[in-house]
């Protein structure tokens, strides 16, 4: 309920009371003074609704022909500037959907960028165990009394496949 519906049905409750006690009304007439006051509220409330209802047909489209051209032309102008409030939000509604957006491109390429030097790395870790295992082969090879062809053959064609 708006702050000035409040203040006069405030201000008319005061009034009524002064009246009724000033005139030495019995408690009868304040009754229906107030009865009176109620239903003029009532019908106040019922003709406000309606007027929204109204209106929110006539924003929908609907109703249209009980409008003269004066009103036809506020109501295209309320529709008209809600139309750009609406394309406002959505518009800063993408924006902030295409920051989002690179933010987390940036972070998917930082994190690529990351895995790729952690593959590298298990590379360059899975090479030197791979040299290190061929130097101690050939160094086994090498050292024994008898060089062995075969095991050599054998080796190479397992390091070969």
């Amino acid at each position: 309920m708006s702050s000035s519906l409040k203040l006069g049905s405030t201000k008319s409750t005061i009034e009524r009371y002064k009246k009724a006690c000033n005139d030495g009304l019995g408690t009868s007439s304040i009754e229906e003074t107030n009865a009176q006051y109620y239903q003029q509220e009532s019908a106040k409330l019922r003709q406000l609704i309606q007027n929204m209802q109204n209106s929110n047909r006539h924003l929908l489209g609907e109703g249209l022909s009980s409008l003269n051209s004066k009103e036809m032309k506020q109501l295209e102008s309320r529709i008209e500037q809600g139309l750009t409030r609406i394309r406002s939000k959505k518009h800063e509604m993408l924006l902030a959907e295409i920051e989002y957006a690179q933010k987390r491109v940036m972070e998917l390429e930082n994190e690529s960028v990351y895995l790729q030097a952690k593959i590298a790395e298990v590379e360059r870790l899975q090479q030197v165990n791979l040299n290190k295992v061929t130097a101690g082969f050939f160094e086994q090879y090498w050292q024994s009394s008898e060089p062995k062809v075969n095991g050599l053959l054998g080796f190479c064609k397992v390091m070969i496949f």
